[in-house]
C-alpha cells in the first residue's frame, strides 16, 4: 500500500473512502490457494495489486475493539470493521483465522457458524461483558451471522465490492439497506435454518404394510395355539344356553376366515416388547415441555426463531427399585414409579441407568402404541463398543419399506450421567402427607375420563397450566373445571381435603390410566400441600403417580422432588 494509506490505517477518524488506494485491478485468487480454507468458497474480484494484508488486518482489528470502547462512532465503525472483515474472509481464503485468535489471546466460542473464528479474532481481544454493553458471546454470535450474510453479498456480485474503500463503502450501504447487522444476523439465521438438513428418516416411526402385519399375526398366533401341530381338523361349537347351564349342540368343521379371525383375537405381542412398550405408554404422563433455555448458549434471547431446549421425559432403571419416569431442566413434574412384576433385563444393570434419550423417542414411536407391538420383536443383546451396559434390540418383519424390515428401532440402556447436571427428578414419597385416602373402580375412572376430562381438556395445549381444583370427602371425589363439576363415586376415608393441579396434567394422567390394560382399582391419596397420588397394577407393573400440586404462581410444588445424582 502507498504510504498515504499507511498513515490514514492509523487515524480512525479519517473517513473510510480515504483509507486505501483508489487504484485497483481485477486478478484471480490461485485455486491452490482457495484450497486450504473450509469457511467460503474462492472468487474472482477486485484487490489492489500492492494490498497489504497485514495492514488491513491492522485496521480491522482496531475498528473492531474501538467499535466497542468508543461509544459516540461505535455503531460507524461496528459497521466498517464488519465490511473489511467480510472482504477479508471473501479474498483471502487461505488465512487462518484461528491462529489470528490465539495469537491475540482470544478464545473462539463454541459454534457452528462458519465466520466465528474470524469474527472472535476481531472483536474478542475486548473484555465486553465488563462493559456492560454486550454479552461478549451473544454479541459475536450476532455479528458473525451479520458477517456471513454480507460475505454471501460479496459472493453474489464481486465486482461491486472490490477490496478498496469503495468495496467498503458499498458494504456499508448494504447494512444499512438491509436494516443493520441485527436485522442482517437475523435473516442469516433464518436463512441457515431453512439450510439444515431434515432429519434422518432414521428418526421417523416406520411405516407397516397391513398385509404383512396381519401375516405376523397369523404366524406368530399359530405358533401359540398349534404349536407343531396342525389347523387342519379345528372344530366350530355352536352352544345353545338352555337354563343355567350351557348345552352343546352342534360341532362343525371351521372355515379359514373363521380359523383366522380366532387367532387374530389372540394376543402375541413379544414379552419383552409388551414390558418395555407399556413403560413408554405410561411415560406419556410425564410432560415434555419447552423450557426457557436456550439450545445454543450464544443465541439472542429476544430472537423470536431462538431454539429452546425440551424437557426430555428420561425412563431411569435402578437393581432392585422401581422405575423411575420424569423429566430433566424442570424442578417439578408429574413422575411415575413403576414396579415390574418380572425382572426387565437379562442381568443386573450394577449401577443406575436410563435409556438413552434419542434412542428412546424412536423406540417410542414405534412401539408406545398397543396396537403396533404385536408385529415386532424384541431381543436383549450385548451393548458393544459403547458406554452403555446393555441394548434393546427392536425390529418388524411388517414394514412396508423393505429397508425397513432389519431396521433396529430399540435403544442403548447406558448409565445415568451429565457433566452439566441435567438429570432427571426423583420423588421422595415419605414427604407425602395424606389428608384423604380412597379408591375408584377402573370402569368408573373410565367413564368419568371419557365423560367428563377428556371433554374439558379438548383443544387445550399439552402443558395447560389452568387451575384445576379437586375436592376429596368420604365417597365423593369432585372435580371443578370450566363451569362443571365432575363427581366422581369413590371410597374414602380421612378429612376432607381440596388440592389444585396443573389441568394439563391431571389430563394426560387421566387418558392414560385410562387407556392402560388396568386389572385392579384405582387407589388414590390427596395431601393439599403436595398433590394427589395414584397407585394401580397391571400385569406387568404396579404403578405410583404423583401429580404435584398447583401454587398460586401457576408453578408446580416441588416438595416431592429433587434431581437424580450422577451414576457412580
Amino acid at each position: 500500500m502507498s504510504t498515504e494509506n499507511t498513515e490514514l490505517a492509523t487515524t480512525t477518524e479519517t473517513s473510510p473512502d480515504a483509507k486505501l488506494a483508489q487504484q485497483a485491478t481485477s486478478i484471480e485468487i490461485p485455486q491452490e490457494e482457495a484450497s486450504h480454507t473450509d469457511v467460503i468458497e474462492p472468487i474472482s474480484g477486485v484487490i489492489p495489486e500492492d494490498l497489504d494484508w497485514a495492514e488491513w488486518a491492522h485496521e480491522r482489528r482496531d475498528l473492531g475493539q474501538e467499535s466497542q470502547d468508543d461509544y459516540v462512532s461505535s455503531d460507524e465503525k461496528l459497521r466498517l470493521a464488519v465490511s473489511y472483515l467480510a472482504l477479508e474472509i471473501a479474498y483471502r481464503p487461505d488465512h487462518d483465522w484461528k491462529a489470528e485468535a490465539m495469537d491475540a489471546g482470544v478464545t473462539i466460542p463454541k459454534s457452528k457458524h462458519p465466520c466465528m473464528p474470524a469474527t472472535a479474532a476481531t472483536f474478542g481481544a475486548n473484555t465486553i461483558g465488563q462493559t456492560g454493553r454486550h454479552d461478549l458471546a451473544t454479541f459475536l454470535d450476532r455479528t458473525a451471522l451479520a458477517v456471513e450474510n454480507l460475505t454471501a453479498a460479496i459472493q453474489s456480485d464481486p465486482v461491486s465490492y472490490p477490496v478498496s474503500s469503495v468495496g467498503v463503502m458499498a458494504l456499508e450501504g448494504v447494512i444499512k439497506q438491509r436494516g443493520g447487522l441485527t436485522k442482517m444476523a437475523a435473516e442469516q439465521r433464518k436463512n441457515n435454518k431453512a439450510k439444515r438438513k431434515p432429519r434422518p428418516q432414521r428418526e421417523a416411526q416406520i411405516a407397516l404394510d397391513p398385509e404383512l402385519s396381519r401375516e405376523v399375526h397369523l404366524e406368530k398366533a399359530r405358533a401359540v395355539v398349534f404349536g407343531d401341530g396342525s389347523a387342519d381338523d379345528v372344530q366350530v361349537a355352536f352352544v345353545a344356553h338352555d337354563g343355567a347351564a350351557p348345552t352343546l349342540r352342534a360341532t362343525v368343521p371351521a372355515t379359514q376366515t373363521q380359523i383366522d379371525t380366532l387367532l387374530l383375537s389372540v394376543d402375541v405381542v413379544d414379552p419383552v416388547i409388551a414390558q418395555v412398550g407399556e413403560l413408554l405408554e405410561a411415560s406419556e404422563m410425564v410432560a415434555e415441555e419447552d423450557t426457557e433455555l436456550l439450545k445454543d448458549g450464544l443465541d439472542d434471547p429476544e430472537d423470536p426463531e431462538k431454539g429452546v431446549r425440551v424437557a426430555h421425559r428420561q425412563i431411569v432403571f435402578e437393581d432392585g427399585e422401581p422405575v423411575t419416569i420424569s423429566p430433566i431442566l424442570v424442578h417439578s413434574s408429574v413422575v411415575v414409579l413403576a414396579d415390574p412384576v418380572d425382572e426387565i433385563f437379562p442381568h443386573p444393570l450394577g449401577r443406575r441407568c436410563h435409556l438413552r434419550t434419542r434412542e428412546r423417542r424412536i423406540m417410542d414411536a414405534n412401539i408406545a402404541d398397543p396396537q403396533r407391538r404385536h408385529v415386532f420383536q424384541g431381543e436383549w443383546q450385548e451393548a458393544g463398543v459403547t458406554n452403555g451396559v446393555v441394548r434393546l434390540v427392536v425390529t418388524t418383519r411388517a414394514a412396508a419399506d423393505p429397508a425397513d424390515r432389519d431396521r433396529n428401532v430399540g435403544c442403548l440402556v447406558e448409565p445415568l450421567q451429565s457433566a452439566q447436571g441435567n438429570l432427571p427428578l426423583t420423588v421422595h414419597p415419605d414427604r407425602f402427607n395424606a389428608q384423604c385416602e380412597g379408591e375408584m373402580s377402573l370402569r368408573t375412572w373410565r367413564s368419568r375420563h371419557n365423560e367428563f376430562i377428556a371433554k374439558v381438556a379438548k383443544g387445550k395445549a399439552k402443558q395447560a397450566k389452568a387451575k384445576q381444583d379437586h375436592h376429596f370427602s368420604g365417597d365423593r371425589w369432585n372435580i371443578s373445571a370450566g363451569k362443571k363439576d365432575d363427581e366422581r363415586d369413590a371410597s374414602g376415608k380421612g378429612t376432607a381435603v381440596s388440592v389444585s393441579l396443573m389441568e394439563g396434567d391431571f389430563a394426560r394422567v387421566s387418558s392414560v390410566i385410562a387407556a392402560l390394560p388396568v386389572i385392579s382399582a384405582i387407589r388414590y391419596a390427596a395431601d393439599r400441600n403436595a398433590g394427589l397420588r395414584l397407585a394401580f397394577s397391571t400385569s406387568r407393573f404396579n404403578y405410583e403417580v404423583y401429580v404435584p400440586s398447583r401454587t398460586t404462581a401457576a408453578d408446580r410444588n416441588a416438595s416431592l422432588f429433587s434431581v437424580f445424582e450422577n451414576a457412580e
